[in-house]
């Protein structure tokens, strides 16, 4: 069994910090999440240790993915954005150009796009195919891979859970169980995939880089632009933009160390949960269920709080936005 602790680096920061220990093992893994200010980047470091004095012929960390990408949602029922994945999570595939996993969903899916992958086993030409093949396609894609390190396995596989049992490759979390991952270049709807990294013997770093787009073109640049900066800069970078948001907000009255705390977090969640694009602020970041909505019930009181502290920018912004709809 694992145990597992989440916080906050601090209270001025939304960068996330999770601790997952096995006493069993003897083994803590230390992941730490942020999203690259003013990009489309999720980046997760992981730190591998093993305790003192255990000893193992070999460590890895397998990371795993299931992201289900679409495109649209019904107008207010959006429940559909998660449980038409059958329809709408077009394709997965390993790209060896970019050491990197690329999940997509495009306009339409068209099923002429995925003759390449239309196998029994595709290999590296007809990945490099059915990529050449999205050149201009809109969509939703994302592309995968470490900032550094370069995975010695992978698989593409179908979700056991949600998929149509014996229609595609082993699930890659069933495949990952023993760490010998299958090699599958390629998976069609309801999609999964794993990269594995092998560390030292008394474990290791390694930073994976999730990067989106509108296009494959620009997913892969949004990647490429992370792995040059790597982790220690994107963390740097996001955590200033949250400090200097904070910097100018009027706070609490008291020196009380927990209602700071508390207001510093509400103030920073608001910060998290406003759309860069339109302003609009949703209820949560959640989409499963689908609360990341902007309803003006919730509105009210979040601009009354972004009012109290200062940001007065942002409320006329939310309110123009408003009075538009």
């Amino acid at each position: 069994p694992w145990t597992h602790k989440q916080i906050y680096a601090s209270d001025k920061v939304d960068t996330l910090v999770t601790t997952y220990r096995s006493a069993t093992h003897r083994v803590t893994v230390t992941g730490t999440d942020v999203v690259a200010s003013g990009r489309d980047v999720l980046a997760r470091h992981f730190k591998v240790t093993v305790d003192a004095g255990t000893t193992y012929d070999e460590v890895a960390l397998v990371f795993y993915e299931n992201l289900a990408p679409n495109l649209e949602k019904s107008r207010f029922i959006p429940n559909d954005a998660y449980t038409m994945d059958h329809k709408r999570d077009y394709a997965l595939v390993y790209d060896e150009e970019s050491r990197a996993l690329v999940h997509l969903s495009v306009k339409d899916r068209p099923a002429a796009l995925l003759k390449p992958l239309q196998t029994a086993a595709p290999d590296a030409a007809a990945v490099k195919a059915f990529l050449g093949s999205l050149a201009g396609q809109q969509g939703t894609y994302w592309v995968m891979g470490a900032d550094k390190a370069k995975p010695v396995g992978y698989p593409c596989g179908q979700d056991s859970v949600d998929g149509t049992p014996g229609t595609g490759p082993t699930d890659a979390f069933t495949d990952a169980g023993d760490g010998a991952l299958s090699g599958s270049r390629a998976a069609t709807l309801n999609a999964t995939g794993a990269l594995r990294f092998d560390l030292s013997a008394s474990g290791g770093e390694v930073a994976v880089l999730l990067a989106a787009g509108g296009t494959l073109k620009a997913a892969r640049d949004a990647l490429s632009a992370a792995r040059a900066d790597g982790f220690a800069k994107l963390r740097a970078g996001a955590e200033k933009a949250c400090t200097g948001w904070l910097a100018g907000a009027l706070l609490p009255d008291t020196t009380d160390k927990d209602w700071l705390r508390v207001a510093r977090r509400a103030l920073l969640t608001i910060r998290t949960a406003t759309d860069a694009g339109t302003g609009a602020v949703v209820a949560s970041v959640s989409n499963q269920p689908p609360y990341n909505l902007d309803w003006p019930r919730d509105g009210a009181f979040i601009n009354h709080a972004l009012d109290v502290a200062g940001k007065l920018a942002a409320v006329t912004r939310h309110n123009k936005l408003y009075a538009r709809w």
